[in-house]
């Protein structure tokens, strides 16, 4: 069974911790607001750098792959 989310529910992140594949983050978006996603590894750039797509939760939105490349930044 997949999670699912509620409006009021606390989550609770570790923000030192890498995520893995399958896994809830919460990112910044371009607005410096947050931004609660599914963490999806896609490939590794020429330095290689995991490359990542974040993934909206809401099916109503429609998902589309990033306009560049996402890395993982943590502290």
């Amino acid at each position: 069974m997949a999670p699912s989310f509620r409006t009021g529910d606390v989550v609770i992140i570790d923000p030192d911790i890498e995520p893995h594949p399958g896994e809830f983050v919460v990112a910044e978006n371009d607005d410096h607001e947050a931004t609660f996603k599914k963490y999806r590894p896609v490939s590794f750039d020429a330095q290689g750098e995991q490359v990542f797509e974040l993934v909206p939760l809401n099916t109503d939105y429609a998902f589309r792959y990033p306009a560049y490349p996402c890395y993982w930044h943590h502290g």
